[in-house]
């Protein structure tokens, strides 16, 4: 017998069955996290308490995100010498109330986040649905619905993991989070933790990090990148992925202007004078992609830290305590740092003008390509004293050049062919030192069963004399190589 022989009342009956059934589950397993909630409820809403209370009276904490004390340490990098070369921040959060923070910030949160924010209990069921939908439509791809309660019950209470049980428990704590706090407290709270990419969370420090700016200096172009970022900060960093960023920007400055918070006039001169402000801004200062309170080299914050990020969690490198020793001679470093960006000051400044000279038409974004690298290593032991990647690391030039670009080595080789030679000590019965002569001449070699003929790079120098060592060298003579 199949299901097509049984009588539709029958049929019916089963169905009804199967979904009771299904229900009675549902609601056991809803009241199984209710009952692991209950005993997490005072626990968890004493730390939001204290986060509460704190920011209502300071403008710093060090109570983390999900309101414990932290009692971390610092990690630092030393150098050789025992000299501190970078000191990772310890969780000290800025704070600040919604009376610091500009109007078109907070009720640009809202329009984006969550429009209906002061008129739902923490659920907004029709949102809910739309983004069901939407998501289906889009395979998964379009947001989610939740609101900014929903948010913030996530951020400080569930840690964020994708589960059924995660998303039952979340909307405990935001029906709690509703009846505990008024929604202006909810609204402060939230835009006090929540992530903003690189490590910084909340308004204050998110002005700070990005802008060198307090929450209350903010501009409209600066506020939206910010609410831009709030759902995927990674994805719409600045520092990262400039074209995300200034494609969300656009995005909610428009939407802004659209619900009548900003006007539309002046919308682009604003923005291109956002982006030169912020160019210039993150141009200077040794800043690291993570908070550091000590920092005397980007170049070597960035190489250790990305070594370290190999092995160990964010947490551990900024909070661990970590001490981490280097064969860095920071002095010789930032002596290194000083002559590579005069140096390539200089080469700019001669290259500007020959492109005037001969009607090359060379830009200043022409002149900030031509980078260079430089590094020093004891040749006996392999210790690395100075790593300088260009003419200064700053937001908008973090490429390490001396580790991160793959180009042929060219003329570079000629000191550690010269050093093995000498070290060697002779070279056809001759002794080798410095001023020990060879012949400036052209010759054919096989190499792999081919012939390599290596030649001067200037056309119009004559081979055949007889030239030092030094000299050789001091020339770049490719024949004497």
């Amino acid at each position: 017998m199949t299901i097509t022989d049984l009588p539709i009342k029958k049929i019916i009956i089963i169905a009804l069955s199967v979904i009771f059934a299904l229900i009675l589950v549902a609601a056991a397993y809803t009241m199984i996290v209710y009952i692991s909630y209950i005993k997490d409820r005072e626990a968890i809403f004493l730390k939001i308490d204290e986060f509460s209370r704190v920011l209502k009276s300071d403008r710093e904490t060090n109570v983390t995100l999900d309101g414990s004390i932290s009692d971390s340490h610092a990690s630092i990098v030393k150098d050789r010498n025992g000299v501190v070369i970078t000191r990772f921040t310890e969780e000290k959060y800025k704070l600040a109330p919604l009376t610091e923070m500009p109007f078109f910030l907070i009720k640009g949160f809202v329009l984006i986040e969550d429009r209906d924010f002061f008129d739902h209990n923490g659920i907004n069921l029709i949102r809910i649905a739309k983004a069901f939908f939407s998501n289906v439509a889009s395979m998964g791809r379009s947001g989610g619905g939740s609101t900014i309660s929903q948010q913030l019950a996530k951020n400080l209470f569930t840690k964020s993991e994708r589960s059924i049980k995660r998303k039952i428990y979340e909307l405990f704590c935001t029906f709690e989070l509703e009846k505990k706090f008024s929604k202006g407290d909810i609204l402060q709270i939230y835009l006090n933790s929540n992530y903003l990419g690189h490590g910084t969370y909340g308004i204050a420090n998110a002005a700070n990090f990005y802008f060198k700016k307090e929450p209350s200096e903010l501009t409209i172009a600066e506020a939206s990148l910010l609410i831009g970022m709030n759902r995927s900060p990674e994805r719409y960093s600045p520092i990262n992925n400039r074209e995300n960023a200034v494609r969300i920007q656009k995005v909610v400055i428009n939407q802004l202007a659209k619900a009548k918070l900003i006007s539309f006039k002046g919308i682009d001169r604003e923005l291109k004078r956002f982006w030169t402000k912020f160019d210039a801004v993150s141009s200077y200062g040794e800043q690291s992609i993570w908070k550091t309170d000590i920092n005397k080299s980007g170049y070597l914050t960035e190489y250790v830290r990305q070594l370290l990020e190999k092995e160990f969690n964010y947490d551990k490198i900024t909070r661990g305590g970590l001490i981490v020793e280097t064969t860095f001679d920071i002095e010789k470093q930032l002596l290194a740092e000083k002559l590579v960006k005069e140096n390539i000051k200089s080469i700019r400044d001669k290259v500007k003008a020959d492109s005037e000279k001969y009607k090359r038409n060379y830009t200043d974004e022409d002149m900030k390509k031509l980078e260079g690298a430089f590094t020093s290593v004891n040749f006996n032991n392999g210790e690395v004293y100075t790593l300088v990647g260009g003419s200064g690391y700053t937001f908008g030039n973090q490429l390490n050049r001396a580790v991160n670009i793959k180009r042929h080595i060219g003329s570079s080789i000629k000191p550690f062919i010269y050093a093995a030679a000498l070290e060697k000590g002779e070279y056809d019965g001759l002794p080798l030192h410095p001023f020990t002569k060879i012949k400036d001449e052209v010759v054919t070699y096989n190499v792999g069963g081919k012939k390599y003929t290596p030649k001067n790079y200037h056309a119009n120098h004559k081979s055949g004399n007889m030239v030092t060592l030094y000299d050789a060298l001091r020339t770049s003579l490719n024949t004497v190589s």
